[in-house]
């Protein structure tokens, strides 16, 4: 029976008429035999079950946040691997859960990517891949954004640019006054201030006697300005000072000489981005004459017993 007999919880177990006599066995029966009454629960919370006699349990869906007292669920209660995502505190765009502190400390709210300043993030964004200049914090274990891994590589590729000259041609020098060497100008746009470079390739000439000496340097500019000699032999007084010579080995009027050459600038005036051009010139100390590209001298007949061949300028920064 669940209807209360009156504003208790429990309804009797014996009922007593008038005059019955309570001994202490039927007023043990009358206790033990006592069941809850509906006064008992509230039915959100508690009921009684189907049981004979009816039992108190807690209903479905019956304890809510009023009920549970405050740091009452632990750790130990969670069940593995019933956290949601959805059940974790939500995180500004960019933002990750972790600790920085250097020692064992509750997580926190930290940028993906460490900013301009400060030392709060995963990832540096920095083209060195080294921290953030402003940065305080030495931290060799921090990450690399995608475009400063892109940068970084790109800096370390060898800035090399390579001009070569394919046709033949004749040039005019002037004894022992320098002359351009036709169509073989190389420009480079510099990645770093003040920087340097190392000038390469070679370079081929016709000849037809042994009195053909010819002497070459190379020369650069910056931008827009005017060309400038560099590393030139010293000491050199009336003589004519350059980087290499190049002239015929016997008298024959089929002979070409190629010279390969490596030239190390100094350090050159200059700003990062700038475009820096360099050229080859070209004379002979013993006559006024015409040298001869690419090609043989007196015999450049079209047939199989002539040579025709390349010239190259390449300049690599260092």
């Amino acid at each position: 029976m669940t209807t209360p007999n009156g504003t208790g919880i429990t309804n009797r177990g014996t009922n007593y008429a008038d005059g019955s006599q309570v001994t202490s066995g039927n007023l043990k029966e009358h206790v033990d035999n006592a069941v809850f009454n509906n006064n008992a629960v509230d039915g959100v919370t508690l009921g009684l079950n189907a049981s004979s006699p009816k039992a108190l349990f807690v209903k479905n869906a019956g304890i809510d946040t009023a009920q549970l007292k405050d740091n009452a669920v632990t750790t130990v209660k969670i069940t593995d691997n019933n956290v949601t995502l959805a059940k974790v505190e939500q995180l500004a765009d960019q933002k990750v859960v972790a600790n920085f502190t250097g020692s064992t400390a509750n997580a926190s709210e930290t940028g993906l990517v460490i900013g301009g300043s400060g030392s709060d993030g995963l990832l540096f964004d920095n083209d060195t891949l080294l921290n953030n200049e402003d940065t305080p914090v030495s931290d060799a274990t921090r990450g690399a954004t995608q475009q400063s891994i892109k940068a970084y590589v790109d800096s370390i590729k060898p800035n090399i640019v390579t001009s070569t000259k394919l046709d033949a041609a004749t040039l005019s020098v002037t004894r022992s006054t320098y002359a351009d060497f036709p169509t073989l100008e190389t420009a480079i746009t510099s990645r770093y201030q003040n920087t340097k470079f190392m000038v390469t390739g070679f370079i081929s000439m016709g000849f037809h006697s042994q009195d053909s000496d010819c002497i070459v340097k190379a020369q650069y500019k910056v931008g827009s300005g005017a060309y400038q000699d560099f590393n030139l032999a010293t000491g050199a007084s009336n003589r004519v000072a350059g980087h290499f010579a190049i002239g015929q080995n016997a008298d024959n009027n089929t002979g070409i000489d190629s010279e390969a050459f490596s030239i190390p600038t100094p350090a050159i005036t200059n700003s990062a981005g700038d475009v820096i051009t360099f050229k080859l010139q070209v004379t002979d100390v013993n006559a006024s004459r015409t040298l001869y590209i690419n090609r043989e001298q007196d015999n450049d007949s079209d047939d199989n017993y002539t040579r025709r061949v390349i010239s190259t300028l390449t300049v690599q920064e260092v």
